[in-house]
């Protein structure tokens, strides 16, 4: 007969159960201290974006972390090019001008999100450089670059991150994910 000192604590047996989620919980806080340490030493104006991103790109799985990346890195630089260059093209302070040159920036980058998923931020994007008191201080140009670097920074970080600490492969997920519904179906 087993004695209850052979059986593993109810906290052990938690922690054990929760081990994925623990795992991706430090990924993710690492990735957003070390991008935050990086922006600040950077001088980057709004890290809080590279922070963002990073949060976004540490998925569960190395191949989901690189996919988010992608995503979050095209759609942005599409939204930060075109926003910027709509910013540009269309001077606005409010009212009808800023009308205009939302609908202009927008309009088709809703579309190519439409179109594609990987584009969801683009619109986004666009709207954050033609709308922030910051970009009307820097410039849209200034701006739309910043914004870039801040997310490239964050996509970086949060990549590394995926690949340094603790990495998870999605066959192991889905394997371990199997198991458990074998075992309940046993």
């Amino acid at each position: 007969m087993a004695s209850s000192s052979d059986s593993p604590s109810p906290l052990l047996r938690l922690l054990a159960r929760q081990r994925p989620r623990l795992t991706q919980s430090l990924r993710m806080t690492a990735a957003s201290l070390a991008t935050f340490l990086l922006a600040e030493s950077l001088g980057l104006p709004q890290a809080y974006w590279a922070v963002i991103t990073a949060l976004i790109v540490t998925q569960s799985s190395v191949g989901g972390s690189l996919k988010a990346a992608l995503d979050r890195f095209l759609g942005s630089v599409l939204g930060a090019c075109y926003g910027g260059a709509v910013a540009f093209a269309l001077p606005h302070h409010g009212g009808a001008s800023t009308l205009l040159a939302l609908v202009v920036a927008v309009a088709p980058l809703t579309f190519a999100a439409a179109v594609s998923a990987g584009f969801r931020i683009a619109p986004i994007t666009a709207i954050i450089v033609l709308l922030s008191t910051t970009g009307s201080t820097l410039g849209p140009l200034a701006f739309a670059l910043d914004r870039i670097l801040e997310i490239g920074l964050g996509c970086v970080i949060g990549l590394a991150v995926s690949l340094l600490v603790a990495p998870a492969r999605a066959a192991r997920a889905v394997t371990g994910q199997a198991a458990g519904l074998a075992r309940l179906l046993a």
